[in-house]
């Protein structure tokens, strides 16, 4: 998957903090989003263009570049074993969605490539908060896989699909662009660990959505 900064700005620093609040007070609230709107919000929120100021490291992490580990991985998962967890034509589809869209970005923003919902939380600073950002440069289609694959959030095909819907309309993002970036991106997740199978079925989803 894409690499993170290697070299965190000072900016990242102040954003992987958690809320003082919660860390001073039991009181503060502090908990998970509960909504795709919840998450959208802090989507909108935490996306900027890069400051020329920032390490270089930080804005040449381009998710072109990322992308290419993200197909390396599969594939090579895929030649060493004669058993995939799902058909071949699932991963061509995430292979060519990925070379594609590194291909033909039009926007430079910074993105955070690990905002799912455990990561988002209600503040005194903020209504909602990204903490522990896994920062990168690309377009904002990018950014929305994590919360579109999340299964916290629900998981079936009408969950998936409609966090896609809900997040491209309310932040104006290209919903096939988004779509085919969420397809890849959740397909080199369903080669090891202990939730394949959602991320194998949220692929499928994704793919026959276009």
């Amino acid at each position: 998957m894409p690499r993170s900064c290697p070299s965190p700005c000072a900016s990242c620093r102040r954003r992987s903090r958690r809320p003082t609040s919660a860390r001073s007070s039991r009181s503060a609230a502090v908990s998970r989003p509960a909504s795709t709107s919840s998450a959208a919000s802090a989507t909108s929120g935490s996306r900027r263009r890069p400051s020329v100021s920032e390490p270089k490291a930080t804005t040449t992490a381009s998710t072109a570049g990322s992308s290419r580990r993200s197909r390396s991985r599969p594939r090579r998962r895929a030649s060493s074993t004669s058993r995939r967890p799902f058909e071949r034509e699932l991963l061509d589809l995430g292979l060519e969605a990925l070379a594609e869209l590194s291909a033909t970005q039009t926007e430079s923003v910074l993105l955070n490539q690990d905002l799912h919902a455990s990561n988002v939380l209600s503040s005194a600073r903020e209504p909602w908060l990204a903490i522990d950002p896994k920062p990168l440069v690309g377009e904002r289609a990018f950014g929305l896989a994590p919360i579109v694959r999340d299964y916290e959030l629900g998981h079936g095909e009408a969950q998936a699909i409609g966090r896609l819907d809900r997040l491209c309309e309310d932040l104006g993002i290209d919903r096939e662009r988004a779509r085919r970036w969420a397809l890849g991106q959740t397909l080199a997740w369903a080669f090891d660990g202990v939730r394949v199978l959602p991320h194998v079925e949220t692929s499928r989803w994704l793919a026959r959505a276009g």
